[in-house]
């Protein structure tokens, strides 16, 4: 059983896709333990990796995640990963918006998912998934991987899964995965502490109980707990989290490929609470007097994005840019854009959420780093904002940047994965010219074609553009030319370099 607060670095969204209103639960964080060891079933774990509450067992850090499971499209085929961080769940093809699970899979809505979290999640026959409540007694509900529909539950986990040893009740189960590709669902191990279940999905029996690392043993170090496990029966990977670290398996064959890794090297562009790297969430420009704002996680900090990155003002929480702004643009936000008004020192600014936007005015005055959102706080979805904008820039896009061209008529940029599309924002979102991030921009460098971009924005001063395209910790001002640099030779004063 691990612990069941929230991701404390972004929120649900509000409205899921089908239009349900959800509460927004945060309880608060589990304090940190101070003992030197901290002695759990099946041996010692380094205290730097683990969190105490008050029934004293352990729990997963701040950093990492609670379960994942392959995704299928609806031929059943896998087409991507599910990543859960207890009320949170992210999609590893739109990896910066979170969603709460009932969002995820429509089934799961108003159960114990939206309201305690998701402990473990392993698959089912037909397709299916379960997921396992965090606390006790144990809930199970088994849903459809293909369309998010509710298949079976909730009920008690010793109902659903009989035959077990008292500890996977007791505790919970942790983790689960298929035993082989071609009785993928049908045969599954269950993992609770440090022991590992052979189970029959079919006929619901148990048929061996082991030591997790005897099960899936390693060379770099004994596999002796871990908060969640997934498989990639594509390229025959097992992959088990442990905090903000994983190990590598032959699935198949079940021996290590390598030591505990952070996670943020196989999957960088997870939130940082899922165990992704820090990165930049928004960036817009204001003009030479009142500088630039920037976004990450729940923070903004206002810098000098044409000098060595000078801060004027931050970091400081979102909140305290105006008390108006909505909730769930408070943290983890898509994008923020930034258009100047005809009057002075008054812009119109544009912030993008999962489906959602929100329209406001900033100010800015003397000194630099005096910025503030006003009303009116328009908020709603960003496909009644723009309703000619194409249906993949309607919700989860990366970036947007925007400028008042040389014809005075206001210009904006959309980005999401490797599409972009130019557009008047004060329109409809009908575009001016859609591409690729490789036709649009040939000579970006790789890791702009791989990982697509962070943040955008773009200024016109006296006829000449400048742009800024952030991508993990690079960043490119000349998207014609490519060249990159790192943002710590850039900006080397901006403390999130």
């Amino acid at each position: 059983m691990k612990e069941n607060s929230p991701d404390p670095l972004s929120e649900p969204h509000l409205e899921d896709l089908h239009g349900q209103r959800h509460n927004d639960a945060r309880p608060g964080r589990p304090a940190p333990f101070s003992m030197e060891r901290l002695e759990i079933v099946g041996g010692f774990i380094d205290v730097k990796q683990f969190h105490v509450e008050q029934d004293g067992r352990a729990r997963s850090p701040h950093v990492g995640i609670t379960a994942a499971t392959e995704s299928l499209d609806l031929n059943g085929d896998p087409n991507g990963f599910i990543f859960i961080r207890n009320l949170l769940g992210v999609s590893d093809t739109a990896a910066k918006s979170t969603w709460s699970i009932g969002q995820i899979w429509h089934g799961a809505a108003g159960s114990f998912a939206d309201t305690d979290g998701v402990d473990s999640v392993f698959p089912g026959p037909n397709n299916t998934v379960f997921i396992v409540s965090p606390t006790a007694p144990h809930q199970c509900l088994q849903l459809s991987l293909m369309d998010g529909s509710r298949a079976a539950g909730p009920g008690p986990l010793r109902e659903m899964f009989p035959g077990l040893p008292g500890v996977f009740y007791e505790r919970g189960i942790d983790a689960g995965l298929s035993m082989s590709n071609s009785d993928r669902g049908e045969y599954v191990y269950l993992i609770s502490g440090d022991q590992c279940a052979a189970y029959d999905m079919r006929g619901l029996t148990c048929r061996d109980v082991s030591v997790l690392s005897q099960v899936w043993p390693s060379q770099y170090g004994e596999l002796s707990y871990v908060d969640a496990a997934l498989v990639d029966s594509k390229n025959n990977r097992a992959y088990f989290f442990n905090g903000p670290q994983y190990m590598e398996y032959d699935w198949e064959n079940q021996y290590s490929l390598g030591p505990w890794k952070e996670i943020q090297s196989k999957w960088p562009r997870l939130p940082y609470a899922f165990g992704g790297e820090r990165r930049i969430d928004g960036f817009g420009v204001l003009s030479p007097a009142h500088g630039a704002i920037v976004f990450r996680e729940d923070e903004f900090l206002v810098m000098d994005p044409w000098g060595l990155g000078q801060v004027y003002l931050g970091p400081n929480n979102i909140s305290t840019l105006g008390s108006g702004l909505p909730l769930q643009f408070r943290s983890g936000i898509d994008a923020i854009s930034i258009l100047p008004t005809s009057e002075y020192g008054v812009y119109d600014c544009f912030i993008l959420k999962g489906e959602e936007a929100c329209q406001c005015r900033m100010r800015g005055s003397a000194p630099p780093g005096n910025i503030a959102l006003e009303p009116p706080f328009s908020t709603g979805r960003i496909a009644d904002r723009w309703i000619s904008l194409p249906p993949n820039f309607k919700k989860n896009v990366d970036a947007m940047g925007s400028l008042v061209g040389a014809d005075e008529r206001p210009y904006a940029w959309l980005i999401k994965g490797q599409d972009v599309m130019l557009f008047d924002p004060r329109g409809t979102g009908r575009p001016i010219s859609s591409d690729t991030l490789a036709q649009r921009w040939p000579n970006l460098p790789p890791i702009y074609r791989q990982h697509g971009v962070d943040a955008m924005a773009a200024f016109l001063d006296r006829g000449s553009q400048t742009f800024w395209l952030i991508s993990g910790d690079q960043v490119v001002k000349d998207p014609e030319t490519g060249q990159s640099a790192s943002l710590a030779s850039v900006w080397p004063r901006l403390p999130w370099a």
